[in-house]
């Protein structure tokens, strides 16, 4: 029964690591090449919404693919005083 749930789990770790490690790489190399910055007109209309700054909508697109990125993101638009708490 051990021996079952350790297969099992190193299966599931050795589907979801590849597929993990895909997206995160994609999501840094979309913020590296500006891709990012240049679809952020997608979630404006949400950002406007809920009266956020526009960027916001930004480090919200990279949350999908990154979610550490993102809150990268929004902790260096803290210090640099574009957001607040």
């Amino acid at each position: 029964m051990l021996y079952d749930a350790f297969y099992l789990s190193l299966d599931y770790l050795f589907t979801i690591i590849p597929v993990m490690v895909i997206g995160v790489v994609a999501a840094e190399f979309l913020v590296e090449i500006g891709w990012i910055h240049k679809i952020g007109f997608i979630v404006s209309p949400m950002t406007r919404f809920a009266h956020l700054r526009e960027e916001c909508s930004i480090s919200f697109i990279t949350a999908l693919g990154s979610p550490a990125a993102s809150n990268s993101m929004l902790k260096k638009l803290y210090d640099d005083g574009l957001v607040d708490k």
